[in-house]
């Protein structure tokens, strides 16, 4: 259950991800308008995130289950105090994008460190998602073949289509 609950939440973020890097910039002029284009490259970083919070509420689950909220304790701790020192820094050199990088690394270190601490619960869920997102490493070059929103759209597709094949292998 936990091999599956980790690898499906890892797909479905890697998922996420490739799309705001395929779709992201005419979704945002799309719907908010061409005023926010810029706003189009904050998305990628948060996918990012969400990829990591997949990795963190499964390893939050599994601290409560086992009896163990030491772990989340501490791991929403450092989560906390990486993006209250991490924040001031970047965002003020980089905006709302430094504020976005400051959510991955807080994130991040949430994810290691509640992994760390519930090794022994996860077993091989952790290669599971680990292979399930280095299988989508195949999939980074469809990025640099965006073009218009017909080919975002077809490489989407085919993208999905594959890695839909993939993850029922790996699950």
């Amino acid at each position: 259950m936990r091999r599956r609950l980790l690898t499906l939440a890892t797909i479905a973020s890697v998922t996420a991800l490739f799309g705001a890097m395929l779709l992201g910039h005419v979704l945002v002029q799309t719907i908010v308008g061409p005023a926010y284009a810029s706003a189009a490259v904050n998305l990628s970083a948060l996918m990012l995130t969400l990829i990591m919070l997949g990795v963190s509420s499964v390893t939050v689950v599994l601290a409560i289950v086992y009896e163990r909220p030491g772990i989340a304790l501490r791991a929403s701790t450092v989560r906390l105090v990486t993006f209250c020192i991490v924040d001031p820094l970047c965002a003020a050199r980089w905006g709302s994008f430094g504020a976005c990088i400051a959510i991955v690394a807080a994130s991040s270190a949430h994810a290691i460190l509640s992994t760390r601490g519930l090794r022994d619960a996860l077993g091989s869920s952790i290669r599971s998602a680990a292979a399930a997102a280095g299988a989508a490493v195949v999939f980074l070059p469809i990025v640099w073949l965006r073009s218009s929103p017909l080919v975002n759209l077809i490489c989407l597709a085919v993208r999905r289509a594959i890695r839909n094949g993939s993850a029922r292998v790996l699950v």
